[in-house]
């Protein structure tokens, strides 16, 4: 019997409009996660779209909002994942969702690569599923997974951009 297929999701973390004196030129990295998002609407593959929220006595919930350059690609399978902490995992019910749709793999990319793309990435590996990511779809200060101190991490680990089959043209 054949190992089940791979069933993919995209878990776009963070994806906020960034302050340009802080991180000067994302461009590279828009544009490669714009064009992993078509082809994920293409392929109606699932996308997660996790936004960072905070609790505030005074005003309530808020929470950030994603860059337009990448909203304008919602469509019917994207679905919004609500998080208070670094790990999108954490408190949150998209291990349960992703499970729920029968996900094996994920595609993660986003903005804050050493916090919140590391955190995620991290929880996603201990819960099982298979990670791949790319230097070129993360924002802000790099957290390298193949630099990392955790050897399972750095091993498990993969570049999708060598290695997803969703993202190579048939």
């Amino acid at each position: 019997m054949s190992p089940p297929a791979e069933k993919f999701a995209v878990i776009l973390i963070d994806a906020v409009p960034t302050d340009p004196c802080y991180v000067p030129d994302l461009v590279t990295e828009l544009d490669k996660m714009a064009a992993v998002l078509s082809r994920a609407n293409m392929l109606n593959i699932p996308v997660f779209e996790v936004r960072s929220c905070s609790n505030d006595l005074f005003i309530g919930r808020t929470c950030t909002v994603t860059n337009p350059q990448l909203t304008v690609f919602s469509a019917s399978n994207w679905q919004v994942v609500e998080k208070l902490g670094f790990d999108a995992f954490k408190e949150t019910d998209l291990e349960q969702r992703l499970t729920d749709e029968g996900i094996t793999s994920l595609i993660v990319m986003g903005y804050h690569e050493a916090v919140c793309v590391r955190f995620t990435i991290e929880s996603a590996l201990q819960t099982g599923f298979m990670v791949y990511t790319s230097m070129d779809v993360v924002q802000g200060p790099k957290y390298d997974p193949y630099d990392s101190s955790d050897e399972r991490t750095k091993k498990e680990v993969k570049r999708f951009y060598n290695e997803s089959p969703i993202l190579v043209d048939n």
